[in-house]
């Protein structure tokens, strides 16, 4: 991917027009709005079950958001006496969004209130006021910094109740937010509402907050009222059973019918579903007007700004293929100055990345992000990953029908949860249909292909892994072999185009390590082998391979002279230390090489490993086909593939990382994150 590096300049005024603070604090746009309580029913109470104090349910007993009519005004009206204060109590019903205050028993006031949202919502539980304070100073609580006085632009109005912490009672200079679900935690209330609820209650009046859906209320002309809130936490879902429940406590029984009482419920429950949805585009407007000015301010945060030239500047990046767009684009404004230019060899490594392959091999792009992106000067391992990830795994989890069970996941993942893993399933699943044909495996009954490949006229097919052990293992080496010369080919490649000489032609992963390595697998093939492998192999000259070793080791050894002397020509060999610390990196990388070689034996280990299991399997259905029969096998393939999958999927990426990606991929690189101004939606 080509880039492109821009700088832009905007006038200084554009700047201060956006130096506005935002506080991130109690006043947020409402993120959910419901319905004040809905009156399902009023009912005339028989006297003869008047229900106890005692089994009477603790509910909260206050009517919707408006004062009550049997609210006892005399008992306030210039009532300020010690004893009445002591008294008074706060109750607080999120669920009906209303603040009662008690006298006694008594309901002497009722006021509508803002809580909190859901993402912050008002704690529950048993409180009291704390502090009292009138024109407080508004504080952000994430930056201490931050602070708005007294005034009209003061989230917290002109007075303010602390109930617990950065918990409290106040005052809004929003009053269309009361009756929603709206602050950080706190209790919104009108203005005028606040400041007479200030002179009613002293520091040390017991506040408590419940959530309260069902509120049942009994008046004085002894009639019984229910209301049913909407759920607007979603934590408290009803049924017909509890209503009925808090109506028998209160002695009203069978008055109302349970159909009646589930369309209450419904209805309340539909009304703030369609609010939701009618309002949706409207929120999803304010989410992605507050993405543009949260990506605006993050912006202000990178500007370099030179005051005495009145303009700042942005340095970015952008695709080279988006260039002339970009520049066609910023022509729309008469303040703005673009250059782009080519990035130099100094900044490099600073170029940001963004992979792009094509449908077959992307899905792949997850496990490669997972170690790291690549550098800019580093080659896209995707497409090897891809292809070398499917094949050992087909390879160790090798069965025709635990392989298309294995697509069908994959396929239900990526349809209906969008999952990255569900393609990468689909895919190493076709491998491993591919390789259990070759096995003639199939729920792990490898006989039932012979017939297919004998009419066919195929001799070689199916592979009978026990009765191949050996070969299965050599191929799982030879595999690893492979793999390890196509990687130190592609680093030697790479070095030479980056010009990195020293890297290419010296390192372990160069010239140097392929002629060692390689001439290290002869040697050994020829002491290992049979007599008929020495026959076919003896063309090949011994001593030749030997010097060809001893090349390549000693160029090994001298691979960090060689690239300190290109990199610093007066640089000046100590050959004590160098000696010492050359021979020890130069064990390592030789045992590199046998390690790395062995760990490809799991290949073919887990193909013994999976063939045993399904043996256990199989061997415990029996022969005769029966429901017990087709119980152990679904059971038993379930578990298998259950374990095997995710094993096989492991030990695939183990290979990948520690043996593959040590010799040509460092995964430095850095990810090409672009501003995008508002949120794009589905």
């Amino acid at each position: 991917m080509m880039w492109k590096n821009f700088s832009a300049g905007v006038l200084s005024v554009a700047l201060m027009a956006a130096s506005t603070p935002v506080w991130a604090a109690e006043e947020v746009s409402p993120v959910v709005t419901v319905t004040q309580g809905d009156v399902v029913t009023a009912v005339p109470a028989e006297k003869t079950t008047k229900a106890s104090e005692t089994n009477k349910p603790q509910a909260a007993t206050e009517q919707p958001a408006v004062e009550s009519e049997n609210t006892d005004k005399a008992s306030v009206a210039g009532k300020t006496d010690e004893a009445a204060l002591n008294s008074r109590r706060i109750m607080i019903n999120l669920a009906s969004r209303s603040l009662a205050l008690y006298e006694g028993t008594k309901k002497i006031r009722l006021y509508p209130i803002g809580p909190g949202k859901p993402g912050t919502p008002t704690p529950v539980g048993y409180f009291s006021i704390r502090s009292k304070d009138v024109n407080p100073t508004w504080t952000d609580p994430e930056n201490p910094e931050n602070s708005i006085a007294s005034g009209e632009s003061n989230p917290l109005g002109y007075r303010w109740m602390e109930i617990q912490g950065n918990y409290g009672i106040h005052g809004t200079n929003k009053p269309e937010s009361i009756g929603h679900y709206v602050s950080n935690g706190c209790i919104r209330m009108n203005e005028k509402d606040v400041e007479a609820l200030f002179e009613l209650v002293k520091i040390g009046t017991p506040v408590e907050i419940t959530y309260n859906r069902i509120v049942v209320e009994k008046t004085p002309d002894d009639t019984v009222a229910f209301y049913i809130y909407p759920d607007g936490y979603d934590r408290q879902p009803l049924d017909v059973a509890e209503v009925t429940r808090w109506l028998a406590g209160f002695g009203v029984q069978n008055f109302i019918s349970d159909e009646d009482i589930q369309k209450k419920i419904e209805a309340l429950t539909n009304e703030l579903a369609d609010y939701v949805q009618l309002e949706s585009e409207r929120y999803s407007k304010l989410c992605a007007q507050i993405y543009a000015l949260n990506t605006v301010f993050e912006l202000k945060l990178n500007a370099a700004i030179k005051s005495e030239e009145d303009y700042f500047i942005f340095v970015g990046w952008i695709k080279a293929d988006y260039e002339e767009t970009f520049m066609q684009r910023s022509k729309k404004f008469d303040d703005i100055m673009v250059e782009c230019e080519d990035p130099g060899a100094s900044i490099i490594d600073k170029i940001p990345i963004s992979l792009k392959n094509n449908w077959l091999f992307r899905p792949f792009s997850y496990f490669v992000e997972m170690f790291g992106l690549p550098a800019y000067t580093e080659i896209d391992p995707t497409p090897l990953f891809a292809i070398t990830y499917s094949l050992m795994f087909g390879l160790m989890f090798a069965d025709l029908g635990q392989g298309l069970v294995v697509i069908l996941i994959g396929f239900l993942m990526h349809k209906f949860k969008k999952m990255p893993l569900g393609q990468i399933l689909m895919r190493c699943g076709i491998f491993s249909c591919i390789f259990g044909a070759v096995f003639g495996s199939v729920f792990g009954m490898e006989d039932l292909l012979d017939g297919v490949y004998k009419s066919l006229g195929i001799n070689l097919l199916p592979i009978k892994v026990f009765e191949n052990t050996t070969k299965i293992l050599i191929l799982a080496i030879s595999a690893g072999v492979f793999l390890m010369l196509l990687v130190m080919l592609i680093h030697t490649i790479c070095s030479f185009k980056l010009k990195q000489y020293a890297d290419a032609i010296f390192s372990a992963n160069g010239i140097a390590g392929i002629l060692a390595y390689s001439s290290m697998v002869f040697l050994a093939t020829d002491f290992m082998a049979n007599d008929e492998v020495k026959q076919k192999i003896s063309v090949v000259n011994k001593e030749a391979v030997i010097t060809t070793l001893i090349v390549g080791v000693v160029m090994m050894f001298f691979y960090e002279f060689v690239k300190e002397k290109l990199a610093d020509k007066s640089y000046k060999l100590k050959p004590g230390s160098y000696l010492l610390s050359n021979i020890i990196e130069l064990f390592e990388s030789i045992l590199s090489f046998f390690s790395n070689t062995v760990s490809y034996l799991r290949l073919g280990a887990f193909v013994l490993v999976h063939a045993g299991m399904m043996m256990v399997v199989t061997t415990l259905a029996g022969e005769k086909v029966n429901v017990t029969f087709v119980i152990v096998m679904i059971l038993g393939n379930a578990l298998v593939i259950a374990l095997e999958a995710l094993l096989t999927g492991i030990q695939s990426l183990r290979l990948q990382f520690y043996e593959m990606f040590s010799r040509y991929y460092s995964g430095q690189g850095r990810a090409f994150t672009p501003v995008n101004i508002y949120e794009e939606k589905d």
